[in-house]
């Protein structure tokens, strides 16, 4: 999201979802084809971080579970500071 503010931006708060990520992102990318998408991985224990740098999509990872209101601000806060 380089400026081009009319362009979506998907936010998934995920936790403890590592065999769901590579499914929910090959059926994001083929239902939304022009938005792009961030996952914030909220402080998982099972292999949700390894499955994250598999795919090829950006994320953040809180190093605890915080919580879904905090995990989505930084989403938010992701999307602001790209335009």
């Amino acid at each position: 999201m380089t400026g081009d503010s009319s362009k979506s931006l998907i936010l998934v708060p995920a936790y403890n979802a590592a065999k769901y990520l590579q499914e929910l992102v090959e059926r994001s990318k083929r239902c939304i084809h022009d938005a792009d998408i961030l996952i914030i991985n909220d402080g998982s224990t099972d292999d949700t971080e390894a499955v994250l740098e598999k795919l090829d999509v950006p994320h953040l990872t809180n190093k605890s579970n915080r919580g879904k209101g905090y995990t989505l601000q930084r989403g938010f806060e992701y999307a602001v500071r790209r335009g």
